[in-house]
């Protein structure tokens, strides 16, 4: 058994959502901080990388992969994934299928290391 949780960020692709998200996007981010940080706070300075792939896909290539995997759209571009596994599941690795190598291969390396505030 075990559950693997997924908070992750899709590229949304619906013009009146993404709109939506530009406008609440600083509005929020106001209310939750009003005065701006001194410094980059320690919890923020992970290595990112822009969405690729749009929410349908994701939602498609999970489905596909974890039987039962609940896929949630959050707020703005955040989506998030719960799995159960089925108590006894075997803990080997399987073989991913085709379709599911050819959209995830390609975060099977690490990402580059970049600074807080700079590229």
């Amino acid at each position: 058994g075990g559950v693997l949780v997924v908070v992750g960020v899709a590229e949304d692709g619906d013009r009146v959502r993404d709109a939506l998200s530009l406008v609440l996007n600083p509005v929020v981010g106001l209310i939750r901080h009003p005065r701006p940080a001194r410094s980059v706070p320690t919890g923020m300075t992970a290595p990112v990388a822009a969405p690729r792939e749009t929410f349908a896909q994701i939602h498609a290539v999970l489905t596909t992969a974890l039987p039962g995997v609940r896929v949630r759209r959050r707020l703005f571009w955040r989506y998030t994934a719960v799995w159960a596994a089925p108590a006894g599941l075997a803990r080997r690795p399987t073989a991913p299928s085709a379709r599911t190598s050819s959209l995830c291969g390609r975060y099977g390396r690490r990402l580059p290391r970049t600074r807080p505030g700079g590229p």
